[in-house]
């Protein structure tokens, strides 16, 4: 601040010009005096901040104290019958002391005694005192500290009793109320970081509860619901067969972890359809369509997740194009009753085929349904198929089971309200198994050596194993089952449908 004014020096040596204006507010003494140590202490936090002559701010600081001190009623004293007694000092005593400060003063050197009388006696500023001795502000902090230590070893002051100027007990006063004032805050400050830890703890031990809820299957996007099992649809087509070559998906992509739903019906014997989705000049999804008389939201979806992107040169904010096309073949049967595929011919004008792709949603954001009064109990009965070596895992906790590697990982899991099933092999995560509703589901993954590969595993035929599955954000019970059944696997790179035979 201006004039290198100290704050404790401020209030020593120009506090009483503003107490002057502090009785005229309050006409009482001692209003006056705690109306001023407050204004003090409320100054204290914006001292650094002050340009110039601090005194304009401080009497702004106390006149604004006073106006909010009496728009309320005061209650800083209270109205008592009887008075305390007070033991004073006789009149003599007081002109004693003042003669023995001043025999004192008189044993000091000439500068030492002149520094005292003008910084004490006459309430000069070091700055002001240095001026009229003709000297630095340095000397005269050195003369003054010299002169009170040798005052204060002075054997006829010794049994005086220990009396501090005013300035220096208004100092001592505003001290301490600054000291309330930041104690004050911390208690505050302490209090609103408990809430919000509180607030944390609340959210992470429950956090269903903080979920809205919103019905995934309140609003569809065109024919597919804008949430379902976990995904956002972001774009979605349903037309005829006759205008399927013309369809176009484009979205921009936000994240590595889509999935794409197809599905498509027609009604022409002997004829089977394939419809099929190219993204980035390659085959994404292909499904053959049934012979049915309408369409259904499909409940699969391929999965299209980081790798996906990378081999098809794609990354984070890119936009996608996705191109729908249908092909045909004739229906042979055989003698044994099979049905072989033909030559391709044309794909019949009647048909209806529906194309979505949807964006996978972190758990804590996704729009839950509310949750039931009660929940569907568990079943006790196991879920198949189930060998002699299979383990059905039923825990609140992270649980690990050993088995044997048979060329693939088949998981079945079943719960009674929406959470997650993290899944690990030999401790490294491989994928998982997730429920997004209150209605009793069974959910199956399998995962084929290629799905292991990615994940940084090679394993062999027998090779023992330890499948780890970790809950989350679960509030009802959950099994889960893994097996890994014996025979040949598919070892494709492709995106996996997650099913288990």
């Amino acid at each position: 601040m201006a004039d290198g004014v100290e704050f404790e020096e401020f209030v020593r040596t120009r506090s009483h010009h503003l107490l002057r204006l502090a009785y005229a507010l309050t006409g009482d003494h001692a209003h006056a005096e705690d109306l001023l140590q407050t204004a003090l202490a409320r100054s204290w936090s914006a001292w650094r901040r002050v340009q110039g002559d601090p005194e304009p701010y401080v009497r702004r600081v106390l006149v604004n104290t006073f106006n909010s001190w009496w728009s309320r009623r005061w209650r800083g004293e209270l109205p008592t019958e009887t008075l305390p007694e007070q033991v004073a000092a006789g009149a003599q005593s007081s002109v004693e002391d003042r003669d023995q400060v001043h025999q004192a003063l008189l044993r000091l050197p000439r500068q030492q005694r002149a520094v005292v009388a003008l910084r004490f006696l006459e309430d000069l500023s070091e700055a002001q005192t240095a001026e009229v001795l003709g000297i630095t502000p340095g000397a005269v902090k050195t003369h003054s500290s010299r002169a009170l230590a040798r005052l204060r070893l002075d054997p006829t002051l010794s049994e005086l009793p220990e009396v501090m100027p005013i300035g220096t007990e208004r100092v001592v006063a505003v001290r301490e109320r600054i000291a309330q004032r930041r104690r004050a805050r911390l208690v505050t400050i302490g209090a609103a970081c408990l809430v919000v830890v509180a607030l944390i703890l609340g959210y992470a031990l429950a956090p269903a509860a903080f979920h809205r809820s919103i019905p995934p299957t309140v609003r569809k996007v065109s024919f597919f619901p804008e949430y379902q099992s976990g995904y956002h649809t972001v774009a979605s087509r349903v037309v005829p067969f006759s205008e399927a070559s013309q369809v176009t998906l484009r979205w921009r992509l936000e994240s590595l972890s889509y999935g794409l739903q197809l599905d498509c019906v027609h009604q022409t014997a002997g004829t089977v359809v394939f419809a099929t989705v190219t993204i980035g000049g390659r085959d994404t999804g292909r499904i053959s369509c049934d012979r049915a008389r309408s369409l259904k939201p499909p409940g699969g979806r391929f999965h299209l997740e980081a790798d996906f992107w990378a081999e098809r040169g794609l990354a984070l904010g890119d936009e996608v194009i996705a191109t729908l096309s249908l092909s045909a073949k004739v229906a042979v049967t055989d003698d044994k009753g099979d049905a072989p595929w033909g030559p391709d011919i044309q794909p019949p004008a009647s048909g209806m085929v529906a194309v979505a792709v949807s964006e996978a949603v972190p758990f804590q954001r996704y729009p839950l349904p509310p949750r039931p009064r009660q929940l569907t109990p568990m079943p006790t009965q196991p879920m198949p198929p189930l060998g002699p070596t299979d383990v059905p895992l039923s825990a609140a906790h992270r649980y690990a089971v050993r088995l044997n590697w048979n060329g693939q990982l088949c998981v079945r899991g079943r719960s009674q309200t929406p959470g997650v099933l993290t899944i690990f092999v030999d401790g490294v995560p491989i994928g998982s198994l997730s429920w997004w509703s209150y209605v009793l589901t069974q959910n199956s993954r399998n995962f084929t050596p290629a799905d292991l590969r990615r994940a940084g595993l090679t394993l062999t035929d027998g090779q023992p194993i330890t499948v780890t599955v970790e809950p989350q954000f679960f509030t009802g019970d959950w099994q889960f089952y893994p097996y890994s059944p014996e025979g040949p696997s598919a070892d494709a790179d492709g995106p996996s449908e997650a099913l288990c035979y």
